[in-house]
C-alpha cells in the first residue's frame, strides 16, 4: 500500500506578530490585500520526511513512490485595517451674504453673527473652529464663533458702509469660499433748538442736528 509523504520545508516563513495593522484613507481604491503565497524554499538540505504514523520515511519501508506534497505557508494572523478620514468638505455658509446696519458712533458688542456648517462627519473636519476677516485694515474683529463686531466707533462721513469678505475654517484648517458681509452706518441726529431762521430774526427754532 502506498505512503502519503509530506515534505516539509526548514524554513517555513513565520510571522513576527501575531497580529498585523494597517491604515487606509476612505474613499481612496487600494490594490488587492489578498496575502500572497511565499516563494517556495528550494533548498533541500534539512527536508524531514514522514509517513502517515509521523515516523522518519525509511527507504526499506516505501519501495514504491509515495505520493507528495508540499507545506510553506505561515498560520493565519488577523489584520485590522484602520480607515483614516479624510476631509473631503470644506465650511459652507447658511447664507449667500450678510447685511446689517449701525448707527455710527457707537461700539458694537456684537454686530451679527455669520454661521457655517460642514458635511464631513468626524469633529476634527466637521467643526467649524475659525473665521477671519479678509480686508485689511477693518475697523471689525470675528471671533470663533462667528461674532462680529466693530473695534472703534463708526463714522458715516467716512464710509457710509463697509464690505467685508469672511471666511471660516474646519478644524482641520480647509476654508471655505468667502462670503459677503454688508455693514450700513447709519447717520445719528439728535432733536434740538437752532438759533435763528432764514430771514436773520432772532428766534429759535425747533429742529434737527446730525454729527
Amino acid at each position: 500500500m502506498g505512503s502519503s509523504l509530506q515534505i516539509l520545508h526548514k524554513n517555513v516563513p513565520k510571522l513576527t506578530r501575531n497580529e498585523g495593522v494597517g491604515e487606509v484613507s476612505e474613499d481612496v481604491l487600494v490594490g488587492d490585500m489578498k496575502k500572497g503565497s511565499p516563494k517556495k524554499d528550494e533548498q533541500r538540505n534539512g527536508i524531514r520526511r514522514e509517513d502517515d504514523s509521523g515516523d522518519p520515511i525509511d527507504s526499506s519501508r516505501h519501495p514504491t513512490s509515495p505520493s507528495l506534497s508540499v507545506s510553506s505557508h505561515s498560520p493565519n494572523v488577523t489584520a485590522r485595517i484602520k480607515v483614516q478620514d479624510v476631509n473631503e468638505h470644506a465650511p459652507e455658509f447658511t447664507q449667500a451674504s450678510y447685511k446689517v446696519e449701525a448707527e455710527e458712533g457707537r461700539l458694537y458688542p456684537e454686530l451679527l453673527t455669520v454661521t457655517a456648517a460642514d458635511s464631513d462627519c468626524s469633529p476634527k473636519f466637521g467643526d467649524v473652529c475659525k473665521y477671519e476677516i479678509l480686508n485689511d485694515d477693518a475697523p471689525f474683529i470675528i471671533n470663533s464663533e462667528g461674532i462680529l463686531k466693530n473695534t472703534e466707533p463708526l463714522n458715516y462721513e467716512r464710509s457710509h458702509n463697509h464690505i467685508l469678505s469672511v471666511v471660516a475654517y474646519d478644524c482641520g484648517m480647509r476654508r471655505s469660499e468667502p462670503v459677503m458681509v454688508n455693514i450700513k452706518v447709519n447717520r445719528v441726529c439728535h432733536i434740538g433748538w437752532k438759533a435763528g431762521g432764514i430771514s436773520g430774526d432772532s428766534d429759535s427754532k425747533l429742529g434737527y442736528e446730525c454729527m
